[in-house]
């Protein structure tokens, strides 16, 4: 009942069906660890994204079936998630491929194999705080940027592939390219959307 106001928002949103726009909304509730009153805004969230961006309701759907989980254990919002996977999207890499990608780049940082790890070191790249806790993916993109930029483009295609795999590099670049400014806008666009679906 608490969350029957925004499902049928989304539903309205995307012209889909009441039953997609709940797998969609517990896609996202459930992976980051939100409450059905919450719908109303997960509903906002991805109406907004899909306005701003290529994404759909039903892309970011599915982008948020791989990468949210993850995303929530790393302490990267709902709305910073949005913004990465319509950046994404923008760029020809939406649904599964974005959520897949972001996925792979969230769980190399988390666990880098010992020869990335010593890659991030010697760029004097960090995905951490001083209090171990991720940096935002906005955070996350300039470091990278700041660590790479004597590299060439080859050296940074090289890098990137080794400290976070092949799936995650055309996301990455893309990320990259768009730059933590374009990430924050669109983030703080969908923090403050109420009313959007």
């Amino acid at each position: 009942y608490a969350a029957m106001p925004g499902l049928l928002d989304l539903a309205a949103t995307d012209n889909i069906e009441l039953a997609s726009a709940a797998s969609i909304a517990a896609a996202a509730l459930n992976g980051f660890g939100l409450t059905a009153d919450q719908t109303g805004h997960v509903a906002d969230v991805l109406a907004e994204s899909a306005a701003r961006t290529n994404a759909t309701v039903s892309s970011l759907g599915n982008a948020f079936r791989y990468i949210a989980p993850v995303a929530h254990a790393t302490g990267i919002s709902m709305e910073e998630t949005a913004a990465a996977v319509g950046i994404l999207s923008d760029a020809g890499i939406s649904g599964t491929k974005a959520g897949t990608s972001l996925r792979g780049m969230l769980s190399r940082l988390a666990k880098p194999t010992e020869k990335s790890a010593e890659l991030m070191a010697a760029l004097g790249f960090n995905a951490y705080d001083s209090n171990g806790k991720m940096k935002s993916l906005s955070g996350i993109i300039g470091n990278l940027q700041t660590s790479m930029s004597g590299l060439t483009e080859q050296e940074k295609q090289n890098a990137l592939v080794t400290m976070f795999g092949q799936e995650a590099l055309s996301g990455l670049l893309v990320l990259m390219e768009a730059g933590p400014q374009s990430i924050d806008e669109l983030t703080n666009s969908y923090l403050g959307c109420e009313g959007a679906a």
